[in-house]
């Protein structure tokens, strides 16, 4: 006899008469009504003609759910495309048009302040986006810029203007946790950086560290050894290193001598900084005390620290505004330097702002190699007589072409409504990475534009 219960083999008569069951379950139905005659007789009862009424509502009932589960199921995946197309088409709105926040590192801001009045130029440092708003927030005196970006095809303007009007007269110009404008004077994004490490004691290795690198120290002083004397008063602080290869009284006058003034400003408690370092075998020792910063600074050299503008007059008088830090650095190159770059600085004498420096390299038979796009310095655009610093990178060390004893070069640039334009004439340079050498960008949108060796 059949395992399976009578009644559970009637309940599967349905599926088996319309052919709805495995091959298991057939065979243990005809197993069953092979030895159970009720069973067999129930089944031959449903697949007469007299059943086929019953059976026939039965179908109805069960095409009528099917009906309805799959009317339902369409509705629901019609209410989920809907919903993910409002929330697809609003992240759409919000990124093609009104813009997501751009982080101000990309940023590059330029206020004008009147009393209460601010006015502002922004631009972006990225080639694909370009700013669809300006925004701004006031909280006791203190203006905070943010900006919405969108892509460039929709916005095809580099500089962006903004204005507002202060509820009070204005104190400040904040980006972010930068500061850009402060007791009556523009601030250089050095200038806020290095402010921004400001602490009271140097006893505090890990911001003693934040100021060092503010100030771009090892760029000009690399390989160096920190050490802080923090036993006595006046407390110091000591770089040590090896050979230090270049010009070491310009090195002396340009940099360690007025960055050892900033760090006295910006570290409270400090009183002492020295370098200690070799120069062609020989050992040489600077030091640099608060009372030398005073002297330099024309102001107690502490409350110098304690006002951002203070510290941007004595910025600017030691020349290490962002401008000249990135375009005069005369710091030796690294033998991989050496080998790899030609520095070009060049300086803007069109009269006009432009937007970045592209690099084209041709081989002198006015063939393209290739084009380096998107050199620009901190601020994301070069403003007319501001230095522009291009390196040029010894591309034949990559590429399958002979390396030539010139390297020609044209230079291409846009202005402030993105109009770009081409340098017409080649400057040639002999094939010497290591050196620098010094340009001019001159003409104009009308009568073309040069650039000539100074």
């Amino acid at each position: 006899m059949s395992k399976l219960p009578c009644e559970v083999v009637k309940d599967l008569f349905p599926s088996y008469i319309d052919e709805l069951t495995g091959e298991v379950t057939n065979n243990l139905i005809e197993e069953h009504t092979n030895e159970c005659e009720q069973c067999r007789q129930v089944l031959e009862s449903m697949k007469s003609p007299e059943a086929e009424p019953e059976k026939q509502s039965q179908k109805k009932e069960i095409d009528y759910l099917k009906k309805t589960r799959k009317k339902y199921r369409k509705r629901i995946i019609a209410a989920i495309l809907v919903v993910l197309a409002v929330v697809l088409g609003g992240l759409g709105v919000k990124h093609y048009f009104i813009g997501n926040t751009i982080s101000y590192e990309y940023l590059t801001c330029v206020p004008e302040v009147n009393g209460q009045e601010l006015s502002v130029v922004c631009m972006v440092a990225d080639a694909n986006m370009r700013i669809s708003k300006i925004q701004f927030e006031e909280k006791e005196g203190v203006i905070n810029i943010t900006c919405k970006g969108v892509q460039r095809e929709l916005v095809d303007v580099v500089g962006v203007k903004g204005s507002y009007v202060a509820e009070q007269k204005i104190k400040e110009v904040r980006l972010g946790d930068r500061i850009l404008w402060a007791g009556g004077d523009n601030i250089s994004t050095f200038t806020s950086s290095v402010y921004k490490t400001k602490h009271a004691e140097i006893q505090d290795t890990k911001t003693n560290i934040d100021t060092a690198t503010a100030l771009y120290l090892g760029y000009v002083f690399p390989g160096y050894k920190s050490v802080v004397q923090k036993e006595n008063e006046p407390y110091g602080w000591h770089f040590q290193k090896g050979e230090l290869l270049g010009d070491v009284k310009y090195l002396e006058k340009q940099y360690l001598e007025p960055y050892a003034y900033i760090m006295m400003a910006v570290v409270e408690n400090l009183g002492e900084v020295t370098y200690e370092f070799k120069h062609k075998g020989e050992p040489v020792t600077l030091t640099y005390t608060a009372e030398m910063a005073t002297k330099y600074a024309g102001k107690d050299i502490k409350l110098v620290g304690a006002d951002i503008a203070e510290l941007e007059k004595l910025i600017r008088k030691a020349n290490l505004t962002d401008t000249h830090f990135w375009s005069e650095t005369k710091v030796p190159l690294s033998d991989y330097e050496k080998q790899e770059y030609i520095e070009l600085e060049i300086l803007n004498k069109t009269g006009e702002d432009i937007w970045g420096i592209n690099t084209i390299y041709y081989d002198g038979e006015d063939n393209k190699i290739t084009e380096l796009a998107g050199q620009y310095d901190s601020r994301g655009f070069d403003a007319k007589e501001w230095p522009i610093p291009v390196m040029v990178q010894d591309l034949f060390a990559y590429i399958d072409i002979e390396r030539p004893d010139e390297l020609y070069l044209k230079f291409k640039f846009n202005d402030m409504e993105n109009v770009t334009y081409s340098t017409g004439d080649y400057i040639t340079f002999p094939m010497e990475f290591g050196t620098k050498y010094q340009l001019e960008l001159t003409g104009n949108a009308a009568e073309g534009y040069h650039v000539t060796l100074k």
